[in-house]
């Protein structure tokens, strides 16, 4: 039962209200709201802790340097390290101020979100009344920045200009705000930012460090015109001082979106004249970049044989223009190689090889985790852990060679940086496990992790990396909770949208979106353009345009920008109605992408196609596929290669034919798929084609021609499709609405089910080689068509059971479904003793406990009752009647309700029988 005043999602419960006193915005960030909330279901309680006593800075500082320090451990330190000693010391020379536990987790050795997470509980727990000084903003800030959502850091900006009187001076703090911005993938505020700050401050140095961020912002986002813009007007002025790492990262915008071409261009007319063309991670950008460029197909040896070219090429290239390989280029060419091939330790050793000439000794830990990546996906575990450890080797090996003259500070930034390289691997091979089903071997490592390695402890990552949450929604992010990892915001997107592909197929769908929506609301993560993208699929795979069109404009009225993502699955959404004003919302989506510069790509022309098809317009198809052949051939050259280009064509070849079925115009499907049109699609043996040319016949009820194309195809070896087109088929014959417009006559009973004999032993044929499942969705269609072909013909109930029980068919063997539809009939015969012999054959499969999980079998257990009711009742054997009447209202209200329903229907007071004979 859900508890007063709290949120249900999955196995998380959300509390409406706080549940202690801390500003709002704390309230609100992922920190361990619920561990300290004693309403929480979800509390873990913690182990005995040892009693409080005196300790020394130092103590604290470990504490704080160790990562598996719980955040309530390291609070309880610092406060009873701050009641034993005094805030302020004096020696001789200078009064030294006793320093927070903000600057010393600000300044620890602990890697990524967990030293957020630390900042965001030790702010929970600060009395509402606590001033910070700007120094302790700055490191908050700059730490929230980089490891922690945006709305954390929001709401942190936010308090933090209410305890600072007067405008912000600090160029450091902007710094950290437009850093944030960008990786929220918000330039445009960040550029507004930058300006009036700067503008109404013009005295203020403006540094190469925020100037990098605000071209950060702008290419994260692909906006490379307006980064270009900014960095040529800054490098006209000679006041300004720009990093040459701020031109790089355009370098490598352009070559992330295969503009190679144009990085080429850039290299030469603004690296090259800066004296940038000789800098090695330039060198690793084009490599990268011509080698994702490749346009043969995906793992083939011809793709293999370009890219080494490519690599002789660039490595050419850097020899004339004395360039020395790094190891992140020999990085890069081992992945590309390590792609084609599965000898690792034979191309581990060419490399080695090849970098001994270049006078490198040893291997790089980054080229360990690739090495150790390829092992991953082979699932050659041994040797992933070898490399692992190899990679654990080399980098402790380059950090006591470069900590050897390092002070304080570069040796924690180093040891952050080096704790970051072995949990990404760590992470990396726990994933592996996971997606191999390893889950044991993958929770085995995760437990050696705190044991084997003592400056790790997992991340927001690993748990998700583990698989945590994989069964039912909210468990992630319960978890993360528990562990006081602020959750990334990926994690809040990819809950939801597990939550609502959960969700989306049941009743309420607007609420549990709404609900999906607070979620993420409450961890600080309002949903973004992906979150709205992924709820926008999960409609569009229901065909609800109308839900999706709200969720759109939701997006839009919280200023969101939408995405390609988020306008493909809008489009998809409204593909699936045959009305005219479906097609002309896709029309005005089509405008949407080209407005927002974001298509339409080739598959989008592919969609309209295909709805367009659906509707049996034959122009409106090859208008559509007019725009698809042109975009296929100018954008899908460059990523599917020559089979997905071969693929695509057939692909288009069998909508072409599916348009030419819907209009009615078998003749014209069937020439289409075997004349040179077809046979250019390479479609001559395709199943879709031949099915659907198949079902163009059943819709004119031509079955000479029906049989003559399934000849053909058993001919040929083509296999018919399964549920959908045998279905249709089957209906199609069995609907004497068709005889009756061919003659205006009906039928005699023998022939019609003489024909229905034949047609079933003909579709035994077809329909021996399909799953049980699909079996099963035909034969109810089939006795849907048997019934509702008994009642145009009038045969009876008993001529339909013969049908059944003579007809050596393996699909007709009656579920409870079907027999209560065949009950129904008999009983509105008023064929009463064949009612009875129905319930005597289906009584024992109606009382399976397992039944409620079957699909129809709620519904035909209340016609089966329902009619032997009213047999039994018409028989005279009114005992018997009240005795199963009693049954009935013992098993469940849904059975009652259904049964009273139906009697009422043909005016029987079964019930009241039942009452008056005692049996109630």
């Amino acid at each position: 039962m859900r508890r007063a005043g709290m949120i249900r999602w999955g196995s998380v419960r959300l509390p409406r209200r706080p549940c202690f006193a801390t500003p709002g915005w704390i309230q609100r960030v992922p920190a361990l709201s619920m561990s300290t909330c004693p309403s929480s279901p979800n509390r873990m309680e913690p182990p005995a802790r040892p009693k409080r006593k005196a300790t020394s800075l130092k103590h604290v500082c470990d504490l704080a340097n160790d990562p598996k320090t719980p955040h309530d451990i390291l609070w309880s330190a610092y406060q009873a390290f701050e009641a034993s000693s005094p805030p302020t010391s004096t020696n001789t020379s200078r009064t030294y101020r006793r320093p927070s536990l903000i600057n010393i987790t600000a300044r620890c050795a602990v890697h990524g979100g967990r030293r957020a997470g630390r900042l965001i509980y030790i702010l929970s727990r600060l009395p509402p009344d606590t001033i910070l000084r700007p120094r302790e903003w700055s490191l908050i800030l700059r730490i929230l920045s980089l490891d922690a959502p945006w709305a954390s850091f929001s709401q942190a900006w936010d308090l933090m200009l209410q305890q600072t009187p007067g405008p912000i001076t600090s160029v450091p703090l902007m710094y950290t705000r437009i850093i944030a911005l960008g990786r929220a993938g918000r330039p445009r505020q960040a550029q507004r930012d930058f300006d009036v700050f700067f503008s109404s401050q013009p005295h203020l140095y403006r540094g190469p460090a925020i100037i990098d961020a605000l071209i950060q912002a702008w290419t994260m986002k692909g906006h490379f015109e307006k980064a270009r813009d900014i960095l040529g007007k800054l490098k006209a002025s000679t006041t300004h001082t720009i990093y040459a790492l701020s031109y790089i990262r355009l370098l490598e915008a352009h070559v992330l979106v295969g503009e190679m071409e144009e990085a080429e261009r850039y290299i030469w007319s603004w690296l090259r004249p800066m004296g940038l063309s000789n800098n090695k991670r330039v060198w690793n950008i084009l490599l990268k970049g011509y080698l994702a460029c490749i346009p043969s197909p995906s793992r083939s040896l011809e793709r293999h044989q370009d890219g080494e070219r490519v690599i002789q090429r660039i490595l050419t290239r850097m020899h004339k223009e004395g360039v020395v390989p790094n190891d992140h280029i020999y990085t890069t060419i081992l992945g590309f190689r390590l792609t084609y091939s599965g000898g690792i330790e034979e191309e581990l050793g060419k490399l080695q090889m090849e970098m001994a000439e270049n006078g490198h000794l040893h291997l790089h830990p980054h080229t360990y985790a690739v090495a150790m990546g390829a092992a991953i996906r082979q699932q050659n575990w041994e040797q992933a852990h070898k490399y692992f450890n190899l990679a654990c080797k080399a980098s402790k090996r380059m950090e006591s060679d470069g900590l050897k003259d390092a002070g304080r500070k570069e040796r924690n930034r180093r040891r952050r940086f080096d704790q970051g390289n072995r949990l990404a691997m760590l992470n990396h091979l726990i994933s592996g496990y996971s997606k191999a089903g390893e889950w044991d071997k993958a929770e085995e490592i995760r437990r050696r992790m705190r044991e084997d390695y003592d400056d790790l402890a997992e991340d927001a990552i690993t748990w998700e990396a583990l698989g945590c949450g994989r069964d039912e929604p909210g468990v992630l992010l319960d978890r993360l909770i528990q562990e006081g990892l602020p959750p990334l915001a990926r994690t809040i997107e990819t809950e939801v949208a597990r939550g609502v592909h959960a969700y989306v197929k049941e009743k309420g769908t607007a609420d549990r979106i709404e609900e999906a929506r607070k979620v993420g609301e409450y961890y600080g993560l309002p949903l973004g353009p992906r979150g709205h993208g992924w709820i926008l699929d999960a409609l569009s795979r229901q065909g609800k345009g109308k839900e999706a069109d709200e969720v759109y404009l939701r997006a839009l009225e919280e200023g969101q920008r939408p995405t390609r993502f988020m306008l493909r699955s809008l489009l998809l959404a409204h593909s699936h109605g045959r009305e005219d004003e479906g097609i002309r919302r896709l029309w005005q989506i089509v405008g949407l992408m080209r407005r927002y510069d974001l298509g339409p790509m080739w598959w989008d022309w592919m969609v309209i196609a295909v709805a367009y098809a659906r509707r049996g317009d034959v122009f409106g198809t090859n208008r559509a596929m007019e725009a698809y052949e042109e975009g296929i051939n100018s954008q899908g050259s460059k990523t599917l290669g020559k089979e997905g280009l071969l693929r695509w064509r057939k692909v288009a070849a069998v909508v072409k034919i599916m348009a030419l079925a819907e209009a009615k115009d078998a003749e014209g499907a069937e020439r289409y798929l075997r004349g040179e049109e077809g046979s250019k699609a390479g479609i001559e043996k395709d199943p879709m084609a031949w099915s659907t040319v198949l079902w163009s016949w059943t819709h004119r009820s031509s079955w000479a021609d029906v049989w003559r194309v399934r000849r053909d195809m058993e001919v040929l070896g083509v296999r018919m499709l399964g549920y959908t087109l045998h279905a249709r088929v089957l209906e199609r014959i069995f609907d004497v609405r068709r005889l009756d417009k061919e003659d205006g006559l009906r039928k005699d009973n023998e022939e019609v089910l003489g024909g229905i004999r034949r047609g079933m032993a003909e579709a035994q044929k077809g329909l021996s080689s399909v799953s049980p499942e699909e079996r099963g969705k035909t034969g109810r269609k089939i006795m849907d068509g048997l019934v509702r072909l008994g009642w145009r013909q009038r045969l009876s109930g008993q001529e339909i059971l013969e049908v059944i029980e003579k007809t050596p068919n393996p699909i007709l063997s009656p579920s409870v479904h079907e027999w209560g539809i065949l009950m129904e009939r008999v009983g509105h015969d008023e064929d009463w003793e064949g009612v009875m012999r129905g319930w005597v054959r289906i009584k024992d499969q109606v009382n399976e406990p397992q039944g409620e999980e079957v699909e129809g079998w709620k519904e035909g257990k209340v016609r089966i009752m329902s009619w032997t009711l009213i047999a039994l009742v018409r028989l005279g054997r009114e005992e018997e009647a009240a005795r199963m009447w009693s049954q009935v209202r013992r098993e469940a209200p849904w059975l009652l309700h259904g049964v009273e329903g139906t009697i009422r229907d043909v005016e029987e007071m079964t019930m009241v029988m039942a009452e008056e004979n005692g049996y109630d």
